[in-house]
């Protein structure tokens, strides 16, 4: 069962992420290659704080969904007035001084990564993996 609920939860979170890769290059008809990073931002935002801080899950995932937004915005600001193939390349650059902050930073674990994050909060009677699979699949 564990390994149905982890289909289930990466399902999810990779329909999230195809979708927001479909809405820009679909619709928008640009090639953004920093989602991941901007994913990556949110994940971090939400994980530093739940894994240092007593903080409440809630808060920690309306930070974590503030900061993915704000660094969205950065990228959106730094090449507005780029498309094509210079969009691409800023994008590119935003992702790759993403990874190389986030692999030299102590409180991000480094190349270890971040450990001793909480689990999900029980949601109406389920354990912590049924929360999890809910909340992905809900988001």
């Amino acid at each position: 069962m564990e390994y149905a609920n982890s289909l289930v939860m990466f399902g999810a979170v990779y329909i999230v992420l195809m979708t927001s890769f479909a809405l820009i290059a679909g619709l928008g008809r640009q090639f953004l290659i920093s989602q991941a990073a901007m994913w990556g931002v949110g994940a971090y935002a939400y994980g530093i704080p739940g894994a240092l801080t007593n903080w409440p899950t809630w808060t920690c995932a309306a930070v974590g969904i503030a900061a993915g937004a704000a660094s969205g915005m950065v990228i959106a600001i730094t090449a507005i007035r780029v498309s094509g193939v210079y969009l691409a390349i800023t994008s590119f650059a935003f992702q790759i001084v993403f990874v190389n902050v986030l692999q030299n930073l102590e409180v991000t674990g480094g190349q270890s990564g971040l450990a001793g994050i909480r689990p999900a909060p029980e949601i109406g009677g389920l354990d912590e993996t049924g929360s999890a699979v809910l909340l992905a699949v809900l988001g």
